[in-house]
């Protein structure tokens, strides 16, 4: 059902959003094909969800916010198959940041999706960039963010 597929990619964003990154595996296959390509995410690589989770734990939780916005959802379902393409937008937020606190990235995703059992996860993810907008610094103040808090913990 569409609905189902609609609510699994919606659930993978969110999910995402707070860090939840079993939440995020459970919806994922076990080999995942990522795309950021257009974005400087460089080739498209098979990933397991413990992978791309690892990646993205090491740098989300590090923005004091991160938002995901999806909408327009087209979904083409073919048995235990399903492709849906939708419109989405990050904002990346650090308060008080010189420069400006917010960065936008905005795109379009390719999404393809299996029916495992009765429930649909994700199997591929490609990222279509369009623009960005605001702070474009504020990665690489996550990053540092990142390498100063596992820095610390390696000298505890």
């Amino acid at each position: 059902m569409p609905q189902d597929i609609s609510n699994t990619v919606s659930r993978f964003f969110s999910a995402v959003d707070r860090c939840d990154w079993s939440a995020v595996q459970a919806l994922m296959t076990e080999q995942f094909q990522v795309d950021y390509s257009s974005y400087g995410g460089g080739p498209v690589s098979e990933v397991t969800p413990e992978g791309l989770t690892g990646a993205w734990a090491g740098f989300l939780p590090y923005f004091d916010s991160v938002h995901h916005q999806i909408g327009n959802l087209i979904v083409e379902q073919d048995g235990d198959n399903a492709e849906v393409q939708c419109h989405g937008m990050a904002s990346h937020f650090i308060a008080e940041h010189p420069g400006g606190d917010l960065q936008f990235v905005v795109g379009t995703y390719d999404l393809e999706l299996k029916r495992d059992g009765g429930n649909w996860k994700l199997s591929s993810m490609r990222f279509n960039f369009k623009y960005a907008s605001g702070n474009q610094t504020l990665a690489a103040e996550a990053q540092r963010r990142a390498a100063e808090a596992n820095s610390e913990t390696s000298n505890a």
